[in-house]
């Protein structure tokens, strides 16, 4: 029996369905979401995402989410489409690729791009997990702060800070978490010098050896993420 790490709320929490679409994970997934919190599982047959948090009335906000994972044909067109009907459906998806290690490294590389497309930008997050335990703690880290209460109550701080201090701290996690050979100091002083991670796909390799401090084998993957997927 999957058990879950965290230590569930001391306050009484009414049950919240969430819906499971039938998958070879999917028994894993709703056994550890069960040992996590109040949680009603139903696996359904049909569900434009993997699985979604089910709307509470003045508590939480419908939640999506998709699973990529290697045993998919074709995984980078197929999770395209998915990702773009699912967007059509909800104004954000969250996209785990589970088991990232079976992936071919250049396939892991254009499915962490997927965000970057201009009809997906803004509108879907991409995050690796290595397990379906580490999935769980995810997106229930994703829950915990959508919760209307917790939006309530960081509303103020973010309409201060964001567009200062945490603005840039958001933008050089997203940075790091997509590019894991580069460390954050390295992610800071690119984007200080280039402005953008859009400014960065832009910037060739030439002008990355002449403006930065950076090894030619880091720059090298530098270039080839951004480099257009024929």
């Amino acid at each position: 029996m999957a058990t879950c790490s965290t230590n569930p709320p001391r306050y009484a929490e009414k049950a919240q369905v969430v819906l499971v679409k039938k998958s070879p994970n999917a028994a894993e997934v709703m056994s550890f979401l069960s040992s996590c919190g109040p949680f009603t599982c139903k696996q359904v047959d049909k569900c434009p995402v993997d699985l979604m948090f089910c709307a509470q009335a003045r508590t939480f906000p419908a939640i999506p989410f998709m699973f990529i994972t290697s045993a998919t044909s074709d995984v980078v067109a197929v999770t395209k489409e998915r990702a773009r009907h699912a967007t059509t459906l909800f104004p954000f998806v969250h996209a785990i690729i589970l088991f990232p290690s079976a992936l071919p490294p250049r396939t892991f590389r254009e499915l962490q791009s997927i965000h970057l497309n201009q009809d997906l930008s803004d509108k879907i997050q991409i995050v690796p997990a290595s397990s379906i335990e580490t999935a769980v703690h995810f997106m229930l880290s994703v829950r915990s702060k959508q919760s209307f209460q917790a939006q309530e109550r960081t509303a103020e701080f973010y309409a201060r800070l964001w567009a200062q201090v945490e603005s840039k701290a958001h933008t050089v996690r997203i940075f790091q978490s997509n590019m894991p050979f580069l460390h954050e100091d390295e992610c800071e002083m690119l984007l200080d010098v280039f402005g953008s991670i859009a400014g960065l796909s832009r910037v060739s390799e030439q002008d990355f050896l002449d403006q930065t401090v950076l090894d030619a084998d880091v720059i090298k993957l530098l270039v080839e993420y951004f480099e257009p997927v024929s």
